[in-house]
């Protein structure tokens, strides 16, 4: 190899190491951030069609199970609220990777649900009265993230990206109905567990320098997941035939987030 080619990889060399050394000095910390905020539904979770509430029974073609409070496109979720955490490490002055964890708590819409369900109450050559109810969506997250930041004064700047694990509490559900004799209650039949998936998240942020160490500062970040599970319905007391279904909370969420922190 040409002697000149070498000391020019030489010096590149030297001087990559040199700059990454100062970057590393200047900017080789580790920040500390705490948020929270709203939860916004979007798309499918916040979609609330009662199309699927009624549904066919598979072993009776001419009648119908009502109360199948299925998911998939429609999450009748409504805005809640978040809060979690981030440690990131700055790499350089314009990289920083970190990890970050984050729950998140969404109400349903269910007067949309319970008002369909009025409407049915006429049907039935016995007076019926059906009430649908449903705990809160709960989810966590926890994920290594990427991500680039400008920094201009005591102002930073920031955009990053996490892909990681996802947690749901299952989402249980149970349709009342009050007529003549015992209430039944129509709902999963075997016991539930929590739905399992993996998550994305984009977030922006911006935040302002108090001091040397101290910030406060506000975000905006896309997250979607997918939790896929079985749902198995009857009528209890007394059993009916089981209703099946495979089933998706396709859950789409905004958060609009505040935050506070500490570099070291």
């Amino acid at each position: 190899m040409n002697p000149k080619y070498i000391f020019l990889i030489f010096g590149f060399l030297f001087s990559f190491q040199s700059a990454w050394s100062q970057e590393s000095a200047d900017f080789g910390r580790f920040r500390i951030e705490l948020k929270g905020g709203a939860a916004v539904p979007v798309g499918a979770f916040a979609n609330n069609s009662t199309d699927n509430l009624t549904r066919p029974d598979e072993y009776e073609n001419e009648s119908q199970y009502i109360g199948v409070f299925t998911k998939e496109g429609n999450g009748f979720a409504k805005p809640g609220l978040f809060y979690g955490g981030e440690i990131t490490y700055n790499l350089t002055q314009s990289f920083f990777v970190g990890v970050t964890a984050l729950a998140i708590s969404n109400p349903l819409d269910l007067n949309t649900v319970n008002e369909f369900l009025v409407g049915l109450e006429g049907n039935y050559s016995v007076p019926l009265k059906f009430n649908m109810s449903q705990e809160d969506y709960k989810s966590t997250f926890l994920a290594p993230i990427i991500g680039f930041q400008k920094i201009k004064g005591q102002w930073d700047f920031r955009i990053s990206q996490a892909v990681g694990f996802s947690r749901m509490d299952f989402p249980f559900f149970e349709m009342e109905i009050l007529g003549p004799g015992v209430p039944l209650f129509f709902r999963h039949f075997y016991a539930t567990e929590d739905l399992t998936s993996w998550f994305s998240k984009t977030e922006s942020s911006f935040c302002y320098h108090l001091t040397e160490r101290f910030h406060v500062g506000g975000s905006i970040a896309y997250l979607f997941s997918d939790f896929d599970y079985d749902l198995t319905l009857v009528i209890s007391p007394g059993g009916s035939a089981e209703w099946r279904s495979p089933d998706t909370v396709n859950m789409r969420v905004l958060n609009f987030g505040l935050h506070f922190g500490f570099d070291f």
